[in-house]
């Protein structure tokens, strides 16, 4: 297994989880804070950044391909959908959708969504045309991709720092510690609990992995805490990942730190 990995110092690194040893590190992306990472099917990578650009990348040969200035402000989140489309979230209070050319993405986006509030983080379903974001003032928003549309705004936060997609739904956090289950079609959501320091997302089809202070909390859809995976080299978790190839759930903490469980 390998892990992928960028960080404020501007760098990008990768990990072999089996030697246990960095494989490589690059720092040609810029001299900003690396915000946002996405390991696209065929191999390319994408990257936001705070000197707001997409950077695409080709991790076995270290070469960036492609570099396009998408947002007014610093890019802070990512996500892909099935069909290797980019949505890019920005401090700009814009949501961008990216069709993928040949050598990454095209130079000007498909769809602007504007949702008056810095983004904190965006998610599309691999299932259905939907989108999800969260933003600094608490706010969620609901896009349809397929008629690339808005569809509605809500506030279940104070705070909302992470969301994601489950198979009928998903999942949002923030910093009221609370954890709520919204269906894209109400605005109340189906199951909320409370969640002290989550402050980030993974998802499967079955679970959810938070990640707060210490580790990573595993629960279930109707949001029952099933397990904690706990480190205490880590202080808080700033991003979780979850695959199901390796076998690995992986977390970066803001102190810097890796941690990774096996499930």
């Amino acid at each position: 297994a390998v892990v992928y990995t960028v960080s404020k110092d501007a760098m990008t690194k990768i990990y072999s989880l089996t030697s246990s040893r960095k494989l490589r590190s690059f720092s040609n992306m810029g001299t900003m804070a690396l915000s946002s990472l996405l390991l696209a099917p065929d191999g390319l990578m994408f990257v936001g950044s705070w000197d707001n650009c997409i950077y695409t990348y080709k991790p076995e040969c270290g070469k960036v391909l492609d570099v396009v200035e998408a947002h007014d402000a610093a890019v802070s989140c990512l996500a892909l959908d099935s069909d290797q489309a980019l949505l890019s979230g920005s401090w700009d209070a814009t949501i961008k959708f990216w069709p993928q050319s040949e050598a990454g993405i095209r130079n000007q986006p498909t769809n602007v969504y504007d949702t008056a509030a810095e983004v904190s983080a965006v998610a599309m379903s691999s299932r259905s045309p939907w989108a999800v974001s969260t933003s600094t003032t608490g706010s969620v928003a609901v896009f349809d991709l397929r008629q690339r549309s808005h569809v509605k705004t809500f506030h279940p936060h104070t705070v909302a720092t992470a969301c994601q997609w489950l198979d009928d739904g998903f999942v949002t956090v923030g910093e009221d510690d609370m954890m709520h289950v919204f269906s894209p079609a109400y605005n109340t959501p189906l199951q909320t609990v409370v969640a002290p320091g989550v402050r980030s997302l993974a998802t499967s089809s079955s679970r959810i992995y938070a990640g707060g202070r210490h580790g990573v909390g595993v629960y279930s859809l109707s949001c029952r805490l099933l397990m904690s995976l706990q480190c205490e080299a880590i202080e808080e978790v700033q991003c979780v990942s979850v695959s199901f190839d390796s076998g690995c759930v992986a977390a970066g903490s803001t102190c810097g730190t890796l941690a990774f469980w096996t499930i």
